[in-house]
């Protein structure tokens, strides 16, 4: 399993490059883009002051500090802060400095007193509004800060189905077990152009503690170089970030991989330039970590202009409703433009608070729906309307990918195009992606979905090596693909063969798995190493949802479908089912449970999409292929492609 500090994590977030410089021995990756006076003695300051402070209010032992601190927060004299700064300079400061002051010039020790100064106001705050005199005289210290020299190890499953080995020591911990609460401090100089960066490495101490503790700490980071220099989030805004913090950490996995294999994999990159071009790496970035280049097609576009006056409307926007925020860029989709912003997390600004005027947005920048809002890693996305669409075929994301090299399994289809130009597939030998649940209203594109993901897999794929059984109770969706070679029989379209067609597909899975035993082979992989292969199998329903109607077929269809989809993957079976009624008794949590990749279009409520992706958002898409995918891999909007009469004929011709 991979593993990472903290430390690593925090710099992936500025950039996943320097991260992997660093990781090659590159010890000043770290210090790229890194701002500060020069002044301030971080090291002395974390080493020789907070360190020894925390760690004898955490001992075990009474002290005339331990003494002092715990009468201050008992009697919570007017004076407080001050008091605090008085104790930190007799107890840490002082005989700090009596030891070691030769070491420090007179710029380093003036910033080291304004620090103390900012650390003890924080003091002050905490004892005063966190702890309260109602509790102060029973208090034993070494129940609430925590040992700051104590190493946290914790491992975390990732969406995308990899996990990552996280380890780190915080600066500072205190915990109230008996109020169930818990904060975070960190240390720092000058804030630095990426605020968030902080919040995210504060977060991650956050996540080890959750683990360790089953508490979500609120965490502060203090930056004692600056004038206002506390930052806090509270404990829902830190339990918010955690996909944030998970897309990050298979950010880390991908460049633990590459410097394992070596392989070409192209490592993502920041997207700020000002980073860049201070970096002292950046002439040969990109021989060493691939080509920094924007995808194909988001190249030169005549709405770019029009990108930049919708962030200069959405930015003013949200200034009007007190909630600042800075531009982070912004990328032209094929039917999106998507918006990113910094939220001025100093200010209280979140992700919650920026969701909730979705309305007040759709109204200022003259939108027919409100825009989808997310949290992404390192920003906030707000996807807008182009004003033309840029078809998307089939055929054309299929070539692009044939024309890479890479070599996709028997079961593969590109099921979309993300805002940032890229093709995505899904794999059906996936464990993340074994069978697909597609839902959305009528209009939004399920038929079409289904169709492009059929005659996706049978271009990649012969007829002997994937087959299709087709359900199809609305009679219209695949009536033109009769001559499809990969076809297990006729469309079925009425209930009791459709019930039919799946007992039989459940009865030859288990056969396979009676060849399995018999020839030692575990999965369809191993049996097809060794012997003549076996073709994969794709059950394809169109509208679920039909064959739930009448219940004696409803308990058999459930049935069926569980089978083969808690059994199917390694012998090679897949189920595609899809409805327009995404609701609790046609989705219901048996089927749910077992289709691992969820697919939703345009649905008409939040709670369809809930149902579907256990969050809301795909009330809010287009429609016409606009779609979220989730479910075991981590969430990504897409625009599915459609097929046309050329990659139907292109099918029947090849086979």
């Amino acid at each position: 399993m991979p593993e990472a500090s903290v430390t690593d994590i925090h710099l992936c977030a500025r950039c996943p490059r320097l991260l992997a410089y660093r990781r090659v021995g590159e010890k000043s990756a770290w210090k790229v883009g890194y701002k500060g006076s020069g002044h301030f003695p971080g090291s002395f300051f974390h080493d020789k002051i907070a360190k020894p402070f925390y760690r004898e209010l955490a001992g075990p032992k009474r002290s005339p500090l331990k003494n002092e601190v715990a009468s201050l927060i008992a009697d919570q004299p007017d004076n407080i802060a001050e008091s605090f700064h008085l104790a930190l300079k007799n107890h840490v400061l002082d005989p700090a400095l009596a030891k070691h002051a030769s070491r420090l010039g007179t710029d380093q020790i003036m910033a080291l007193a304004g620090g103390v100064a900012a650390w003890a106001r924080h003091l002050a705050a905490f004892s005063k509004d966190w702890i309260g005199s109602a509790d102060g005289g029973k208090l034993d210290l070494s129940e609430v800060f925590c040992d700051p020299e104590r190493k946290m190890k914790q491992s975390f499953a990732l969406p995308g189905g990899g996990s990552l080995t996280v380890s780190g020591a915080f600066d500072a911990l205190m915990v109230d077990r008996r109020a169930g609460r818990a904060m975070v401090l960190e240390f720092k100089g000058f804030k630095p152009s990426r605020e968030d960066e902080d919040f995210l490495q504060a977060a991650l101490y956050g996540l080890l503690i959750e683990k360790e503790t089953g508490i979500v700490p609120s965490c502060a980071v203090l930056y004692l170089e600056e004038g206002e220099p506390e930052a806090f989030y509270s404990a829902d805004t830190v339990r918010s970030s955690r996909r944030n913090l998970e897309s990050l950490m298979e950010t880390v996995c991908q460049v633990i991989a590459k410097l394992r294999d070596k392989g070409r994999t192209r490592l993502p990159f920041s997207l700020d330039r000002a980073l860049c071009a201070v970096c002292p790496f950046d002439s040969h970035c990109d021989i060493d970590w691939g080509a920094r280049r924007e995808p194909e097609s988001i190249g030169p576009d005549p709405e770019l202009d029009d990108a930049e006056k919708a962030m200069k409307r959405l930015l003013s926007t949200l200034e009007i409703l007190k909630l600042p925020a800075r531009s982070d860029g912004y990328i032209a989709g094929p039917r999106l433009t998507r918006l990113k912003i910094k939220p001025d997390l100093k200010k209280g600004v979140t992700v919650r608070k920026v969701m909730s005027r979705a309305e007040d947005l759709q109204i200022a920048m003259e939108l027919k729906a409100p825009p989808l809002i997310r949290a992404q890693a390192g920003h906030i996305s707000i996807d807008i309307p182009r004003k033309t669409n840029q078809p998307l075929t089939l055929l054309e994301v299929w070539e692009k990918e044939k024309g890479s090299g890479k070599q996709r399994s028997r079961a593969a289809f590109p099921i979309g195009m993300a805002i940032d130009g890229s093709v995505k597939w899904a794999d059906l030998t996936s464990p993340t992606m074994t069978s697909i649940l597609v839902a959305g209203t009528a209009g939004s594109g399920k038929s079409v979905f289904l169709r492009a993901a059929l005659l996706g897999m049978a271009l990649n794929s012969g007829p002997d090596q994937i087959r299709f059984t087709l359900i199809d109770p609305k009679r219209v969706t695949f009536t033109d693909l009769s001559a499809v070679p990969h076809l297990d029989g006729p469309v079925v379209m009425d209930l009791e063969p459709a019930l039919q067609a799946l007992e039989r597909l459940v009865e030859d899975m288990e056969q396979r798995y009676e060849v399995f035993s018999e020839t030692g082979a575990i999965d369809i992989a191993e049996y097809n190493s060794l012997h003549d292969p076996m073709a994969h199998h794709v059950t394809i329903i169109d509208e679920y949802a039909d064959l739930m109607i009448e219940k004696e077929f409803k308990k058999q269809a459930e049935l069926f479908i569980q089978r083969l989809c808690q059994k199917g993957r390694a012998a090679g079976f897949h189920i595609i089912l899809s409805t327009q009624r995404p609701d609790s008794k046609v989705v219901t949590p048996l089927i749910k449970a077992n289709l691992q990749l969820k697919v939703a279009l345009k649905v008409t409520t939040a709670t369809n999409s809930q149902i579907v992706l256990d969050e809301p958002g795909a009330e809010r898409l287009m429609g016409n292929g606009d779609m979220l995918v989730g479910g075991a891999v981590p969430l990504m909007r897409l625009q599915g492609p459609f097929s046309t009469k050329t990659e139907r004929e292109m099918v029947e011709q090849l086979y």
